[in-house]
C-alpha cells in the first residue's frame, strides 16, 4: 500500500492530486481502517514525499476529534507538519482551522 500511496503522491497530474486527495480525506474520516494503520499511511505521505495539502490539515483534526483518539501518537506527525519554519505559520493556521487546539501545538512545539 505504501508504494502505491507514494506513486500517486508524487504524480504531478491534476488526476494523481485528486486522488491523493481523496485517499487523505478517506483516511481523515476512519472509513476501513483502524486508528493506528491510517496515521502511519499519512506519516508517510508527510515524511516521505512531504504532503501538505489543505487535505492533510483537515484529515489530521480530524483524526484528532475523532472519540477515543490517541493524542499520544499523533503528536509526532503533527511536529512533523510544524517543521518547517518557513511554513510554520501557515500550517499552524490550517491545523487550528481544522479543529487542532492551539494549546496542543503550543505544547507539541514545546512553547508552552
Amino acid at each position: 500500500m505504501g508504494d502505491v500511496v507514494v506513486a500517486v503522491a508524487t504524480g504531478h497530474s491534476p488526476r494523481h492530486r485528486r486522488l491523493l486527495d481523496l485517499l487523505v480525506r478517506a483516511l481523515g474520516e476512519g472509513r476501513f481502517l483502524p486508528y493506528r494503520d491510517r496515521l502511519a499511511i499519512l506519516e508517510e505521505l508527510v515524511r516521505t514525499v512531504a504532503v501538505r495539502s489543505p487535505a492533510m490539515h483537515r484529515a489530521l483534526g480530524a483524526m484528532w476529534a475523532e472519540d477515543g483518539a490517541d493524542h499520544a501518537q499523533l503528536r509526532p506527525l503533527l511536529r512533523a507538519m510544524l517543521a518547517d519554519p518557513a511554513d510554520r505559520m501557515g500550517t499552524w493556521e490550517l491545523l487550528v482551522k481544522a479543529g487542532i487546539p492551539e494549546t496542543a501545538l503550543w505544547e507539541i512545539q514545546g512553547l508552552d
